[in-house]
């Protein structure tokens, strides 16, 4: 399975991370090294990197990174790799992750995202689709 785009809701907005490099913010790409604060007390941000993304909030640390595939042919594909890990500054307290990203969870530092074949997500891979990029309906949502 390789991941074209992530969509990410936080704190009421939207970000479209694609496996291009192209962070989307209000509709317009953010450049690299640029921090979006979020508006909480303990500094969460969205911070865009040349060649991936760092999401700090709610006591976890979610990070991106482009990728990319060449063909036989000469076809080639971007996508996004993922890395989900506990914020040592301010651990969770009292919820698990959860979903596709969530399974992919170990709590040792860092974090090793087990492959797909040996991620034994709960369910079928489909059950996670949704309609659009900022869909939320889904079996385990």
């Amino acid at each position: 399975v390789f991941w074209g785009e992530v969509g990410i809701q936080l704190m009421g907005h939207q970000f479209l991370f694609c496996g291009n490099d192209t962070l989307y913010f209000r509709g317009a790409p953010v450049t690299a090294y640029t921090q979006l604060l979020l508006p909480h007390p303990k500094g969460y941000y969205v911070r865009k990197y040349p060649n991936g993304l760092a999401v700090r909030a709610f006591g976890w640390l979610l990070l991106f990174r482009c990728n990319g595939k060449k063909f036989k042919g000469g076809k080639s594909l971007n996508y996004v790799l993922h890395k989900l890990q506990v914020d040592p500054a301010d651990p969770p307290k009292s919820f698990a992750p959860h979903g596709i990203l969530g399974q992919t969870f170990a709590l040792q530092l860092p974090v090793q995202p087990r492959d797909h074949m040996g991620s034994h997500l709960e369910g079928r891979l489909s059950d996670y689709k949704v309609k659009s990029i900022w869909g939320t309906e889904s079996v385990f949502n």
